[in-house]
């Protein structure tokens, strides 16, 4: 149990601190909910993960300006 928690630990501190990822796995999580737990057709699925994959490289860019 302890090493599992661990791993945790380490995954949490990686996407903490990297917007574009944490953008990413909201995106994959809540696709998983509408693929798995309501049954949604592939193509919304598809173009869903397009989507997230799209607005978090401009959120990921336009946060790389802001702090520059």
């Amino acid at each position: 149990m302890d090493i599992l928690t661990r791993q945790l630990r380490e995954w949490l501190k990686l996407i903490a601190g990297d917007s574009f990822a944490a953008s990413i796995l909201a995106a994959v999580g809540v696709i998983c909910f509408l693929a798995f737990g309501l049954g949604a057709a592939y193509d919304l699925v598809g173009g869903l993960l397009v989507l997230g994959l799209v607005t978090a490289i401009f959120e990921a860019r336009s946060r790389a300006k802001n702090q520059r």
